[in-house]
């Protein structure tokens, strides 16, 4: 036995079941129930047995609940992207509307505007006048011919 287990054991008499001793790396023993705080560097007990992992039995209901659970997230995921390519794709058509509405507004207003100016050029004072420019008149009376139709 080392000397301090002997003084331990020398002070208290026999070992009581009342004290608990606690081994500390000089080996010397502390006396717990005075209070006296041990400094004590943990001890870890090397077993030479290396114990195998057991091998539990596949889960099955583990599989099929991750399984679910990732199909329907995926469904849920593809739904929202779905959704908003929609939604994106309404925007760009009434994008596309608005500005095939204001070429259409363009595109009638021109056409007004050609027709008058149609109207204008085919009105008979101004294809008198230009007939009078190019040195064109009224014909005479020995110039028309009549043509009888039975």
């Amino acid at each position: 036995m080392s000397s301090s287990l002997s003084q331990a054991r020398g002070r208290q008499g026999s070992h009581s079941f009342g004290r608990i001793l606690f081994r500390i790396k000089q080996g010397h023993f502390i006396d717990h129930e005075r209070n006296l705080k041990p400094r004590m560097q943990r001890y870890r007990l090397q077993s030479s047995i290396q114990n195998t992992c057991p091998k539990r039995a596949l889960d099955r209901t583990w599989f099929r609940q991750w399984g679910l659970t990732i199909i329907l997230g995926t469904s849920v995921a593809c739904g929202f992207v779905y959704v908003s390519w929609q939604h994106v794709r309404a925007v760009e058509i009434g994008y596309e509307t608005e500005q095939i509405k204001q070429q259409i507004q363009h595109l009638d207003q021109e056409q007004r505007k050609l027709e008058l100016e149609r109207q204008r050029l085919l009105s008979p004072s101004v294809l008198e006048n230009r007939a009078r420019r190019q040195g064109m008149g009224l014909p005479q009376a020995n110039q028309t011919i009549v043509i009888e139709h039975r």
